[in-house]
């Protein structure tokens, strides 16, 4: 009996073992497989983030963060950060001064810093690539600065500063994964990983207006991912061999070097053929080419709707597709929210600690056809340590460093306190919002004895909301661009009017333009088109209208000359003088003008016109619709450029105010409460002056027939 107990203990013992090496070896070998299978470029990219903006530390305890976002097909080499800073001249050698750096909350660098006489200095560090990971990672830098050796004194001495210099930057070495030719890999190797090379958009010679759509479409699609596309000619797709490619057109009409690169398909008149695969011409074998083919112009922006859809895109895990106009492609999208959670707008929640002033901030942005108004709320919920002085700690918020609210903290609300603010008049009509919540944490006796800087703290919960009505723009300016050619993130039937037949570079301008306004789009539902001008009938009759050309190049500039603010002159040879601006002879001749207003075509809907005598100026002047630097150089509803990029902005329209029903609509709710009481108030007065009125008059009528 033993010898069958102590056999059947061995089969389980056995047992148990071989099923613990298989459950240790399966996970080994699917990882190395993973590991096998994913092989890297050879190219070396370098991504250089650059802090922007000045960032001031005040007090003996502040810190900074800073974050910054590794993909997980990429294969960091090294990450080095360059801080750049200048400090107050009165440090205390004696006590030592100190910044500390961390990584995703850890700490791996401290250095004892002193003054430079008012010089930057500059502290270089290897990141631990240990400490990274896939997604977002945090930087963050913190300052402990000395002036004495006084408790306390230094956080309220004006003189104990650190700035964090604008020049700082984070430099990012990589090597990139080598995608698959998958359909639903299809944005990583067009994209490459943070627009490090521009895909070339190659489109046929005598390209159609499909042809050319399908183009602007398709580079809008490479932008709002955060990459670079130049659309070109097929006579200039020469010197393709380093890029990413992409053909749109006819098959006919591609040049036969990139023939190669494609198999047989089926008939295209009623459909497009997408595929993706290795460069015919790829000088080092990694560089990708897709084919966007069709006969037919509609099925060829399908096509391209098609790619613009994530969801649709993701479920096709091989090389090629066949699409057609018959399907659904479009975005499936949420009705717009009015009420936002923070945690829905990406902030979890959030602890700030230390004595004297602690800041967060959290960041939303508006489509830019809608703004900010009055009415709108933000509603907070925190709560915070209890021993604060709470006779002098305050809780104040500012929207776009406008401050909108303050609260004083109350030992009573410590472990639950709420913040409701509703939107004043002065911070509205803007579509970025930033607000920013600063708390002054202060402790009875600060001034007397040291204090652990991490003692107070204000926790606020990602429960809080903004509540926000969506007030849609009925005028737009500059300041408002894209809108309204694109609405609520999307495309808002826009046609493009251009030149008959377009250069490369003309071409690559345009595409710049369009992806610059794409760029704030995040749907596929909505239309964009692009027309020759010798093609246009009534097509621009119902539609918001982009016109670019010269009176020589574009027929409807010579149409619409008459509706211009600066008009051409009857030769269309330069532009004459008007009442915001006079212009000398010479330099009337070497400028562009843009105009956003109405279209006469249709009181619903708007036009851009953007014009010059000169074809070489105008295509020039495309950079102020294309890049942030110089874009907000624009403003108003009319632009003057020169040859030398200098800018005259003007605004022609007036705004117009709302109607008074459309203030009362927006008012805040407890407003609207009081409106109405008072509106009742004012009712039950005048109701009550014309009874006793009546009953007066009855009285008087009825004391005269007595009389009588």
């Amino acid at each position: 009996m033993n010898k069958k107990i102590f056999n059947n203990i061995n089969k389980i013992v056995t047992l148990i073992l071989l099923i613990v090496s298989i459950l240790t070896v399966i996970p080994v070998e699917v990882a190395q497989g993973v590991l096998k299978n994913r092989s890297y470029s050879n190219n070396i990219y370098n991504k250089e983030l650059e802090l922007s903006k000045n960032v001031s530390f005040s007090g003996v305890y502040d810190s900074y963060s800073w974050n910054f976002n590794i993909d997980k097909r990429t294969n960091i080499k090294d990450i080095k950060t360059s801080m750049v800073f200048e400090v107050t001249d009165v440090l205390e050698k004696n006590i030592g001064s100190y910044l500390t750096f961390l990584v995703n909350g850890t700490e791996f660098y401290s250095k004892k810093i002193e003054s430079n006489n008012g010089q930057n200095q500059t502290i270089e560090l290897k990141l631990p690539l240990e400490l990274l990971k896939d997604g977002f990672n945090e930087i963050k830098v913190e300052g402990y600065l000395r002036l004495t050796d006084m408790p306390c004194t230094d956080d309220l001495n004006t003189a104990n500063w650190l700035v964090l210099k604008k020049e700082s930057k984070v430099n990012i070495t990589q090597t990139n994964m080598i995608p698959e030719n998958l359909i639903s890999e299809l944005t990583y190797p067009l994209v490459n990983m943070g627009g490090y090379e521009i895909t070339k958009i190659v489109i046929p010679d005598s390209y159609t207006d499909g042809e050319l759509t399908s183009a602007l479409k398709m580079q809008g699609l490479i932008a709002r991912e955060g990459g670079r596309g130049q659309i070109i000619k097929a006579e200039n797709g020469k010197a393709l061999e380093k890029s990413n490619i992409a053909y749109i057109g006819r098959i006919d009409a591609m040049p036969e070097i990139l023939k190669k690169g494609i198999g047989g398909f089926e008939d295209l008149n009623n459909q497009a053929y997408i595929n993706i695969a290795n460069s015919p011409v790829g000088a080092t074998g990694q560089e990708k080419i897709l084919y966007i083919l069709s006969e037919n112009d509609k099925e060829l922006i399908c096509a391209v709707k098609f790619l613009m859809n994530k969801e649709l895109v993701s479920q096709v895990n091989k090389s090629s597709v066949y699409i057609n106009s018959k399907m659904d492609l479009n975005d499936k999208i949420k009705e717009p929210q009015k009420t936002f959670t923070f945690k829905e707008l990406g902030y979890n929640q959030k602890t700030v600690e230390g004595l004297f002033r602690n800041e967060m901030a959290i960041n939303y942005s508006l489509p830019q056809n809608r703004q900010l108004s009055v009415g709108d709320t933000i509603n907070i919920n925190f709560r915070y340590s209890e021993n604060l002085d709470f006779d002098r700690s305050l809780f104040t918020v500012f929207i776009n460093d406008i401050p909108v609210a303050s609260k004083k903290l109350e030992k009573e609300k410590a472990n639950e306190d709420n913040l409701l603010i509703t939107v004043p008049e002065d911070v509205t009509n803007i579509f970025f919002i930033e607000i920013k919540f600063a708390f002054d944490l202060l402790l009875n006796d600060v001034n007397c004895e040291i204090r652990d800087q991490k003692q107070p703290w204000v926790f606020v919960r990602d429960d809080s909301t903004i509540q926000i009505n969506n007030k849609e723009l009925k005028q737009f300016y500059f300041d408002t661009y894209p809108a309204p050619f694109v609405s609520d993130w999307d495309m808002n039937e826009t046609l493009f009017v251009l030149p008959d037949n377009l250069s490369s570079s003309e071409l690559t301008a345009l595409g710049n333009m369009s992806a610059y306004m794409e760029k704030q789009t995040k749907y596929n539902l909505g239309s964009l088109e692009a027309i020759s001008s010798k093609n246009l009938e009534n097509q621009h009759n119902d539609k918001n209208i982009v016109i670019y050309g010269t009176p020589d190049n574009n027929k409807l500039i010579k149409e619409l000359n008459k509706n211009l603010w600066m008009q051409y002159n009857n030769e269309y040879t330069k532009f004459e003088s008007n009442e915001k601006l006079t212009l000398m002879e010479d330099f009337s001749k070497t400028i562009s003008t843009f105009q956003l207003d109405k279209s006469p075509y249709n009181s619903q809907k708007n036009m851009m016109v953007l014009t010059s005598p000169r074809a070489d100026l105008l295509e020039k002047s495309l950079l102020f619709l294309s890049e942030d630097k110089e874009f907000y150089k624009l403003n108003g509803d009319g632009a003057v450029i020169d040859e030398h990029g200098n800018v005259r902005c003007f605004k022609y329209k007036e705004e117009v105010e709302a109607p008074s029903y459309d203030k009362i609509i927006k008012l805040s709710s407890s407003s609207k409460i009081l409106l109405v009481v008072l509106l009742a108030l004012v009712i039950f007065t005048i109701s009550a002056i014309l009874l006793y009125k009546k009953k007066y008059k009855i009285k008087v009528f009825r004391k005269n027939n007595k009389s009588k």
